[in-house]
């Protein structure tokens, strides 16, 4: 009962998030080249992270968060550096989170800001998913 009270409020979340952000424009370097692309890109991601009851969902969010981050979503850096922070679909990796959150912070988004304070990490080492088209590494399985 609790899971699926945390996945409507997730869903909800995300889905607010979608919405104040096409308000606001906070995607709008992108507007004129693929935007809708990209708002498709980022709910696809929203919902598996959302819904995600296994590494391989989280690893499908990484992806597509990898894609759209290339395309210049702020958002998507934030969201794959809090997966890499984690160890959430793909390894645990502070110099990849750190990197994409210092990607979207200086490109003002306040979160990835707040995580990067956090982390206490600095790294210019970007994920190659991001920079190129590979796919993220997977999370090794743990037994």
């Amino acid at each position: 009962m609790w899971r699926k009270t945390i996945i409507i409020l997730s869903c909800w979340s995300m889905f607010f998030f979608m919405a104040s952000a096409a308000i606001s424009g906070s995607e709008s370097s992108v507007v004129g080249e693929g935007g809708h692309k990209l708002d498709e890109l980022l709910l696809k991601a929203a919902n598996y992270e959302a819904s995600a009851e296994s590494h391989d969902d989280y690893w499908q969010a990484a992806a597509i968060y990898c894609e759209a981050s290339k395309l210049g979503s702020i958002e998507a850096q934030h969201r794959l550096g809090m997966l890499y922070a984690f160890g959430k679909g793909v390894p645990e990796n502070r110099a990849f989170a750190a990197s994409m959150f210092s990607l979207a912070s200086r490109q003002g988004h306040a979160k990835a800001f707040d995580m990067l304070e956090t982390v206490h990490f600095e790294s210019q080492e970007l994920p190659p998913c991001a920079t190129s088209d590979t796919l993220p590494e997977k999370r090794p399985l743990l037994y």
